[in-house]
This record gives C-alpha cells, sequence and structure tokens, in this order.
C-alpha cells in the first residue's frame, strides 16, 4: 500500500512540481457525493431500498501532492412519482490521508517564515453522515428519461487522525486550514438516462455541480478572505436488473478524485 501512495504522489509531482504552500481542507472534499439509483417512472417499482458501496482514490493539497483513499458506505429509499423523485439515507466513510512527506515547510504566502509540519505519512480519516436530494424529471414514451433539474445535498461528521492534525496547525502554517468537523454541501444536478427496451438495462449521464457550505478563513491575499470549496462531477451510470454500477470523475477546490461503486436494490 505504502509503495502505492508513493508512486501515485511521485506522479503528482513530475506533473504539477514541488509544494510551497498548503490548503489543508476536509478529506470529504471532491468525493462526499457518489452516484446513488433511484427507480425510474417507467420501472413498476416505485419506491426502493439501496445499499452501496464504493470506493475512491484522489489528490488533494496544492500541486494535488497529497493523496487519499476513502472508502464510503450507506443505505438510501428512494421514491418516484410523475414528475418527482427523492431520495434520502445514511452513509458511513473511512479512509486514509497520506501526507507527502519529502517537503518539511509550508510557506502561506504571507510575509511568515516557513514553519515546518512533522506529521507526515498517513493520517486516518472517519466519517457519519446522512444526505438527501431531490429531482424534476421528464420521462419519455421509450421508457427513457432526462432528470432535469436536482437538489442534493450530504453532512458528514469527521473523525480520526487527520482532523486532530488540523486543529493542531498554527495558523502561519498554511494558506487555508479547514478545522470544522462537519463537511456540508449543496448539489445542483441534471441526469439523462437511456433505457434498453429488449433488456430493461440503463445507461446514463449525470452532470454535477457540489458547493460546500463551509466559509474557510485564507491566511494569505491571494483571493480574498474566505473560501467556499466547490467541485463538478461527471458520473458514467448502468443498471442491470438490481445492480447499478458507476464511475465518476471530480475536480475542485485543492482536491481531485475517482470513484466507482455500485447500488444494489434490496
Amino acid at each position: 500500500m505504502k509503495t502505492t501512495y508513493l508512486a501515485i504522489s511521485g506522479l503528482c509531482l513530475l506533473l504539477t512540481g514541488c509544494v510551497s504552500q498548503g490548503y489543508f481542507l476536509s478529506p470529504f472534499q471532491a468525493n462526499n457525493q457518489p452516484y446513488k439509483t433511484i427507480p425510474m417512472v417507467s420501472d413498476s417499482n416505485h419506491k426502493a431500498v439501496y445499499a452501496a458501496t464504493g470506493i475512491s482514490i484522489g489528490a488533494a493539497n496544492q500541486n494535488l501532492s497529497d493523496v487519499v483513499f476513502t472508502f464510503q458506505g450507506s443505505v438510501h429509499q428512494a421514491h418516484t412519482f410523475e414528475n418527482l423523485q427523492v431520495h434520502y439515507g445514511a452513509t458511513a466513510v473511512g479512509g486514509n490521508y497520506y501526507l507527502e512527506p519529502q517537503y518539511t515547510y509550508y510557506n502561506n504566502g504571507g510575509n511568515y517564515t516557513p514553519v515546518p509540519l512533522n506529521d507526515r505519512g498517513n493520517r486516518f480519516f472517519a466519517g457519519l453522515g446522512v444526505f438527501g436530494g431531490a429531482n424534476f424529471v421528464i420521462p419519455f414514451a421509450s421508457g427513457s428519461e432526462w432528470r432535469v433539474f436536482g437538489v442534493e445535498t450530504n453532512i458528514q461528521k469527521e473523525f480520526g487522525d487527520y482532523e486532530s492534525l488540523r486543529q493542531k496547525m498554527p495558523d502561519s502554517i498554511a494558506n487555508i486550514v479547514d478545522r470544522d468537523s462537519y463537511f456540508h454541501t449543496v448539489g445542483f444536478t441534471t441526469n439523462v438516462i437511456k433505457k434498453f427496451r429488449k433488456s430493461g438495462n440503463t445507461f446514463g449521464y449525470k452532470f454535477g455541480f457540489h458547493l460546500s457550505t463551509n466559509r474557510i478563513r485564507r491566511y494569505d491575499a491571494y483571493y480574498g478572505t474566505y473560501l467556499l470549496p466547490m467541485y463538478i462531477s461527471n458520473t458514467l451510470h448502468l443498471t442491470r436488473q438490481r445492480v447499478t454500477g458507476f464511475a465518476q470523475i471530480n475536480a475542485g477546490s485543492y482536491a481531485v478524485s475517482f470513484q466507482t461503486g455500485i447500488n444494489v436494490r434490496l
């Protein structure tokens, strides 16, 4: 596992150069809204319960120098009406935040002397949370549908070593340090789904824009006083009978991730 961390970190560094500044955000940034299956208007059953699991690998901080692994599990219930869909559920998260060990100093870009950051390497994190959302839907005669506009939200309480590390960081050590143990986002989405008549399988593409409500103080003077982390997501998903698989790419404020997982209708 350590070899994998070093390989990914090395690739990030080759692409982007050296780290001289620090942006220590929540480990849930750019990975907290994995795809959730909802029954289609053309399905015979318009109410369902799903269990889901997934994994994400990503990078964070300036130049994407740190590596973030996340494992997620959740249960949710969904309801579909003629032009409206809703879903809600609970999630549990565990993962590892790997701080790049090559660099000894961070500079926050101001008139401060660089401060050493000695807590390098693997830092465990975990979280518990709830989520929900709603879509306005246009169904088609073919059985396909367009979820024209969706709103979804997710709030998670963070635990673990990485959260404790951020609490101890002095202001002068970095440009941004998110010390809030709660991470909340609101997302706006659109989702087009093709249903195949013969098999009943579906394939779709979902786009999302997700904005955190965590107003984080900046300690540099580059972009104003505060940051509201955001990210965009692009998801491909395929449903066959009771199982939905998805692949999702997220990119936003000082973080990127690739997610994949499954939703199973119970």
